[in-house]
């Protein structure tokens, strides 16, 4: 049975903190590789979302030729929550009731990027 699968790409799979030198986009979430290619030799539909805006057809490219470049294919980009099965996202709180979704929310801190290492 397969699956469409919406993958966040921020936190998910690009690691904004982990800059190359000369690129404006970070390195691979370590893992990200390996786990895209075994969900689409699985057969299954991946769609990557993002904030970012990718009807800008410079931030679509750029998106498009950081995945070539890194060796993480997907199938689908967009910037609006996609129909799927599953979402994949680094920032979620999965519901299945309201008490236990706001118990979860109550906890929530925000977001702090890594500390800079010297």
């Amino acid at each position: 049975m397969s699956l469409t699968i919406a993958v966040d790409f921020d936190g998910v799979l690009h690691d904004p903190y982990r800059r190359r030198p000369g690129s404006r986009l970070g390195a691979p979430v370590d893992g990200a590789q390996e786990s895209m290619a075994r969900l689409r030799r699985r057969g299954h539909h991946l769609i990557v979302h993002t904030c970012r805006p990718v009807g800008d057809v410079r931030v679509r490219n750029q998106l498009l030729e950081w995945g070539r470049a890194e060796g993480i294919g997907w199938h689908d980009l967009t910037n609006a929550k996609p129909l799927a099965d599953v979402y994949l996202d680094d920032r979620a709180v999965r519901f299945e009731n309201w008490e236990q979704a706001l118990a979860e929310l109550l906890r929530c801190r925000p977001f702090a990027p890594p500390a800079r290492r010297r």
